[in-house]
């Protein structure tokens, strides 16, 4: 069985662009997806398969965030290469930099 879950869900697409309200839900919703191929009923939460998701999922989220916490970081060094330089024009289509009021 594949499962799915959702700890945050947001409205739809409002009138004025935004999305609608962030609801947090815990505990989560779990979907059997063989069951509710487009998410739309969850397990219930007193149901046995829920029961027996929910500590799979949980320990499964657990080691995927301590394997990002964990995870070797590396920083680049610009200092040593100037045509490597992050760009500050805001006109370019790659510069992701906000100029500086100096």
């Amino acid at each position: 069985m594949e499962h799915r879950f959702s700890k945050f869900t947001w409205g739809a697409k409002a009138c004025h662009g935004g999305p609608g309200p962030e609801v947090h839900h815990d505990p989560p919703l779990i979907f059997n997806l063989a069951q509710s191929v487009q998410e739309k009923v969850p397990l219930d939460h007193s149901a046995a398969e829920f029961r027996t998701v929910l500590p799979k999922i949980e320990r499964t989220l657990a080691a995927l965030l301590q394997d990002i916490a964990t995870d070797n970081v590396s920083s680049a060094d610009y200092s040593q290469d100037p045509s490597v330089t992050p760009c500050c024009n805001p006109q370019h289509v790659v510069c992701r930099c906000e100029p500086t009021n100096s």
